[in-house]
């Protein structure tokens, strides 16, 4: 989920700054087709950019971002036992933030469910007959379309092969609503919807989705317009048309309707002159603008293996799309993503057992109040021991050096396998050095001291834990209740019951 978010997020990113590009330059030309193909371009490429794999020595503000909200993601998974309560907060919004986010898809979804399905009963209500024009733009017999008269008053629009008017515009103003609904037929403008839609759908919390498929219908109508004037009909009769039909009711955002755009500026664009053609070469700005946003999402080499602290969940949601045929197993290349992925033996939480039982607070952290999360990467050989340790997000150097030591004396870990052999793998965790948190604004009133005894360990060296308030050890509990697996509770000292 993290991978997932983190590309919402992106694409986010390229929709707005294209947008703006768009907005800001090419708007206000009359290239409506080019403008057209611009907007679905930018669709595109929001979509494609950030599943471009781009690295660089040092990361942007942008990239950094990126590693910390898949690192974010990742953490509840792979905390330590004594940095849980972090942990659960963590894990707590992120499943609210997810939460939030499908209950916005799925209100849109909903929401276009019930427009698709009133503009299929509309299409179903009313009188329906085949109709077909010749005199098409390029020349070709148009494929027929469906034309629905309704005898209630209705805006005349389009949608997908069906024409929607009432029988009252058809006698009145047959020739001008028909040529401007053919011209949306034609191009197939509903297609461009549609995208727009999804885009809305993935995106529902960017205002630059909707602005841009504001933007997207408004080009349709500037060509529709024009179509309907190069078809010889009055260009001051057809405004007045627009201006007469400006008050009908627009219900569904997924249609091409007559009266759609804001009519100040459909007539404005009708009487504007045509764009010079140098004007076209705006167009060429996309280019920079394209690679700026590439390296404003390119991300040093950990970008690549972040999501391997979940990798466990990923990989089972998004196997590698390799062929067969371009796997090609190599005993010396270092892999981010195989088949079957690396283990730590008895699972993850047996690894946050271990970071837990072993971690040590650097003395002069410890005095200087210095805490944080180290990101460790390393290298699992093809016999699962742990090489090539090294520090990929620094917070101090005595905490670096406690984080590089743990991972270093880890045990030997399942190796990772590629088509059933054995490769190197390379493997991030994150080793969260916290300080002892305080409980409300001054420090509990009670403090209890407890010994425990292991079970066959050593009689003069007891663990010692500090109750502090209402502090709880679930440590103390087995199975059942009654016993714990680490400890002889018979040899309990200095404790009341606990409750």
């Amino acid at each position: 989920m993290g991978h997932f978010l983190s590309y919402i997020i992106q694409s986010s990113v390229c929709l707005a700054l294209f947008y703006l590009f768009y907005r800001v330059l090419l708007s206000g030309e009359t290239f409506h087709r080019l403008n057209r193909w611009a907007l679905l371009g930018i669709l595109l490429l929001s979509a494609l950019l950030p599943l471009l794999k781009v690295t660089s020595a040092e990361p942007t503000e942008v990239g950094r971002l990126m590693l910390t909200v898949e690192e974010w993601w990742a953490l509840p998974s792979i905390a330590t036992t004594d940095t849980r309560t972090e942990a659960d907060t963590t894990s707590a919004w992120a499943a609210w933030l997810l939460v939030g986010y499908l209950a916005g898809v799925a209100f849109l979804l909903v929401r276009f469910s019930w427009s698709f399905y009133s503009l299929l009963q509309i299409c179903r209500r009313g009188a329906r007959r085949r109709v077909c024009e010749s005199d098409t733009p390029s020349g070709r017999t148009m494929r027929e379309a469906t034309l629905v008269m309704l005898n209630e008053a209705v805006a005349p629009f389009s949608w997908w092969h069906y024409i929607v008017v009432s029988r009252q515009d058809l006698q009145e103003n047959r020739q001008a609503i028909l040529a401007h609904e053919w011209a949306h037929l034609h191009a197939r403008h509903s297609l461009d919807i549609l995208a727009a839609d999804i885009c809305i759908l993935l995106q529902w919390f960017n205002p630059a989705a909707w602005l841009l498929k504001q933007e997207l219908q408004n080009t349709h109508e500037y060509a529709a317009d024009r179509y309907v004037i190069n078809k010889g009909i009055d260009a001051t009769q057809y405004q007045f048309l627009l201006i007469k039909k400006a008050v009908g009711t627009r219900l569904y955002s997924m249609t091409n309707s007559f009266n759609h755009s804001k009519l100040k500026k459909r007539i404005t664009m009708m009487k504007k002159e045509k764009s010079s053609k140098w004007a076209g070469l705006k167009y060429l700005y996309v280019l920079p603008l394209a690679a700026v946003v590439i390296a404003l999402f390119a991300r040093p080499q950990v970008s690549h293996a972040m999501a391997e602290l979940s990798a466990a969940k990923v990989n089972a949601i998004l196997p590698t799309a390799q062929s067969e045929a371009a796997y090609v197993v190599s005993s010396d290349t270092i892999y981010d993503t195989v088949d079957e992925m690396p283990s730590y033996p008895r699972g993850l939480r047996n690894l946050r057992h271990y970071i837990a039982e072993n971690i040590k607070y650097p003395a002069d952290a410890l005095k200087a109040k210095i805490q944080g999360r180290v990101i460790v990467g390393f290298t699992i050989d093809r016999d699962g021991s742990v090489v090539d340790t090294r520090i990929m997000k620094s917070v101090h150097p005595d905490l670096d050096k406690e984080a590089l030591r743990l991972v270093s004396e880890m045990d030997k870990w399942n190796p990772g396998k590629l088509r059933g052999k054995p490769v190197k793998v390379r493997y991030f965790i994150p080793i969260v050095f916290q300080l002892e948190r305080k409980i409300g604004s001054s420090l509990p009133e009670k403090t209890q001291t407890i010994l425990l005894y292991k079970k066959d360990g050593d009689p003069e060296k007891p663990d010692t834990i500090i109750l502090n308030g209402n502090d709880k050890i679930s440590i103390l509990r087995g199975n059942d209740n009654t016993s714990s697996p680490y400890y002889d509770l018979s040899k309990v000292k200095d404790s009341s019951p606990i409750r």
